[in-house]
């Protein structure tokens, strides 16, 4: 098997360090432009040092995509800045490998609209690693069997602090502080809006609030509040969406009510709780979960998508949906008005 990796920041260096773990035989390649900042990290998104990629997982090094792509690779990940997936993933068409584009896909409207109507999309897999979560899956489990009955409401909230997320480099430097890699609360913090659609449906309309609100040095919004409405039984359902990445300690968390009862779940801390209505509490605590389990079980999955199993895949069309979700909501805070959503 072989692989190319195009962006190897934290997250790609986690990917290719799960790919490693499940296919120890890969031969891995990689474009390579900027040599100034070498890190090698583990798991725990520490700095290894005394060592290099390139020496560690013996990389093939190209800096021209043109002429990586004369090599026939079964696998491309593209998890460089948001930005600039769309260019290299046009440039990836003709390669017939399956690709994993890391979220967001694409960073622009125009873009999504364009990269759906290429062929090669039923070979991509977007990197949406929260619906491998065991809270998450325990949720929609759940939901499933109607343990909450006719739902009432929901509110999710992800709160951070961006000059936390990577110590080793200065936060004005990373993609989610500027607006022309695409950054922003809203395209970071994508997933949050992928997995309440995931659990609870396609929104009918959204309405948001947000801006840059603190003191740090970024040129795109730091906090937005969504609101939307999901049609479940011909009622509308309110469903909010809190982002921020000013706020410590961090927080994520979401309540979904029903009027046979609730669920609270923190994926921080990976519990669940049940209150039914008869006033029992269930408990559900992933207490071995480690993060890195559900990037694993990603992996697995594009894995499985790569060797022809289309019904693991978390598609280009799974994924313009809570694109469709920020464009709407970027366009709410601008214009302060409510959009319908097709």
């Amino acid at each position: 098997m072989k692989a190319l990796f195009i962006g190897l920041g934290s997250i790609g260096q986690r990917h290719l360090r799960n790919l490693v773990t499940l296919e120890p035989d890969v031969h891995i390649s990689a474009l390579r432009r900027k040599k100034s900042k070498d890190f090698v990290f583990n798991n725990k998104n520490k700095i290894i040092k005394n060592t290099t990629l390139e020496k560690k997982y013996n990389i093939t090094i190209f800096s021209n995509l043109n002429q990586a792509l004369k090599t026939k690779f079964d696998l491309i990940f593209i998890t460089n800045p948001s930005s600039l997936h769309f260019s290299v993933a046009k440039q990836a068409i003709g390669s017939g490998s399956y690709i994993f584009i890391e979220k967001p896909a694409v960073h622009l409207e125009k873009d999504l609209l364009e990269l759906q109507t290429l062929d090669f999309q039923k070979k991509i897999f977007v990197g949406y690693q929260y619906r491998f979560h065991p809270v998450i899956q325990k949720t929609k489990e759940l939901l499933n069997n109607n343990e909450l009955g006719n739902l009432i409401s929901a509110r999710f909230k992800n709160a951070e602090y961006l000059p936390d997320w990577h110590p080793y480099e200065d936060y004005r430097d990373s993609y989610a502080a500027q607006k022309k890699l695409g950054g922003g609360a809203l395209l970071t913090q994508i997933h949050d809006l992928d997995y309440s659609t995931y659990l609870l449906g396609p929104p009918s309309e959204i309405f948001a609030v947000g801006g840059k609100h603190s003191s740090l040095d970024v040129n795109v919004e730091d906090s937005v509040q969504i609101l939307m409405s999901i049609l479940k039984d011909n009622k509308r359902l309110p469903v909010s969406i809190s982002l921020n990445y000013v706020e410590r300690p961090p927080e994520r968390v979401y309540e979904i009510v029903g009027d046979r009862g609730k669920i609270q779940c923190d994926l921080n801390k990976n519990t669940l709780h049940l209150h039914s209505d008869n006033s029992n509490l269930r408990n559900f605590s992933y207490s071995t979960f480690d993060r890195n389990d559900m990037f694993l079980d990603e992996m697995k999955a594009f894995l499985n998508f790569a060797s022809g199993n289309s019904r693991d895949c978390i598609s280009l069309n799974d994924s313009s949906l809570s694109l469709k979700m920020v464009f709407l909501a970027i366009k709410s805070m601008s214009n302060k008005k409510s959009y319908k959503l097709n």
